[in-house]
């Protein structure tokens, strides 16, 4: 049974599912995929989604009221894609940002052109109030694709990587795909997701991404999905 940390599947709040419908249908197709625990992340930023702690609270209780009714088994525990902006600290301080579940956990987005200035100053800030900082999908900035090294320093610094399922699977194109492939083998990653949006274009695709990583890691793969029952027990 698989977990999945980081998934739009709450509907209306962002680029994910149109309405409840679709997000059942998503809910059903992730449970034929083995996944038995979601963490709803809606984005959260880019100047286009306000989706506060409160708001993605309210939104995953009234979903998982309609899986109960509907006898669907799968459980959506509460999260957010935060994308990086100076305004970090005013956004912490307004209860905005919620962690993965009731986890220590941050899920954050960064700009994919260039790493912002503050970001030091922001891991710090993170840290200081026991923050515990997740990349979403380093895969696809354009400067970890030309120097994967920075990720070496980025775990340095206590940060921890999400590629995404679709990435190794090459459903983004070569070069992303090239770049998650060399995280994997490198064993920088700590977790991998689906960043699902629907059930069309942008699906699960985790039980494919296993097989994926048997093929890369080998004898290495066993921790894989360790690192996520870790984090469920925090949530």
């Amino acid at each position: 049974m698989l977990i999945d940390i980081h998934c739009h599947i709450l509907p209306f709040v962002d680029d994910g599912p149109r309405d409840w419908d679709e997000s059942l249908r998503m809910a059903m197709v992730a449970v034929n995929n083995g996944i038995h625990t979601i963490i709803a992340t809606p984005h959260h930023g880019k100047n286009r989604y306000y989706n506060s702690a409160n708001k993605i609270v309210e939104q995953v209780t009234i979903l998982n009221e309609i899986l109960h009714a509907r006898s669907i088994p799968l459980v959506v525990k509460p999260g957010q894609e935060f994308y990086l902006s100076e305004d970090y600290k005013e956004q912490y301080e307004q209860g905005n940002l919620q962690k993965l579940g009731n986890s220590s956990f941050l899920l954050v987005e960064l700009p994919e052109r260039n790493v912002p200035d503050y970001f030091d100053e922001f891991i710090a800030d993170m840290y200081s109030r026991s923050i515990q900082i997740v990349i979403a999908h380093p895969e696809r900035y354009s400067y970890v694709i030309k120097k994967p090294s920075i990720l070496s320093e980025w775990i340095k610094k206590g940060l921890l990587l999400q590629v995404n399922a679709s990435s190794l699977l090459g459903l983004n194109g070569r070069t992303i795909q090239k770049t998650a492939v060399k995280i994997c083998k490198l064993s920088l990653h700590h977790f991998i997701a689906s960043d699902a949006h629907n059930t069309m274009t942008r699906g699960f695709y985790l039980r494919e991404s296993y097989h994926k990583l048997t093929e890369i890691m080998k004898s290495e793969f066993k921790g894989f999905y360790n690192r996520a029952d870790f984090l469920l027990e925090k949530i």
